[in-house]
């Protein structure tokens, strides 16, 4: 019995007491006032309102649900990225981080990736800090590949 009513505290429930209710649940579920509910997917603690409070390892919480993190996202919502990490770009549906390629034949890179500091031998600075072959007056916008 809790607060005068008769609550059974067998289901998913692995010990109890007549005046607690249950004590300690099965897996996937919470005590909440002596009754083990269960948690929502990917949740690991919820509160009295049965909301949400806590995720498992490896998710997130947003507007009370847990999503997958997203790895190399600094600015998530719900499951998409709305910022990445400095060596990494946001994909095109929005739900995952790209590696930055390396500008092809740059020695040397800026701390982002985004720009060529030094070219290999060969190869000079672009206007646009790629590299582009020493001979070449005409490249592809695209790829760098000298006409």
């Amino acid at each position: 019995m809790i607060n005068g009513t008769c609550v059974s505290y067998t289901n998913f429930c692995v010990s109890g007491n007549i005046y607690q209710g249950c004590v300690t649940c099965q897996a996937r579920y919470q005590v909440v006032n002596g009754i083990c509910r269960k948690l929502p997917d990917n949740c690991a603690f919820i509160n009295l309102s049965l909301d949400c409070i806590q995720c498992a390892s490896g998710y997130f919480l947003y507007n009370g649900v847990c999503y997958k993190t997203i790895a190399n996202c600094l600015a998530q919502r719900a499951s998409f990225c709305d910022r990445c990490d400095t060596l990494y770009v946001i994909s095109n549906d929005q739900r995952s981080c790209i590696s930055k390629q390396p500008i092809r034949y740059c020695q040397q890179h800026d701390s982002t990736f985004d720009f060529c500091l030094i070219c290999e031998d060969g190869f000079r600075i672009t206007t646009d800090k790629k590299c582009l072959a020493e001979h070449c007056s005409k490249y592809n916008l695209q790829t760098y590949v000298c006409q």
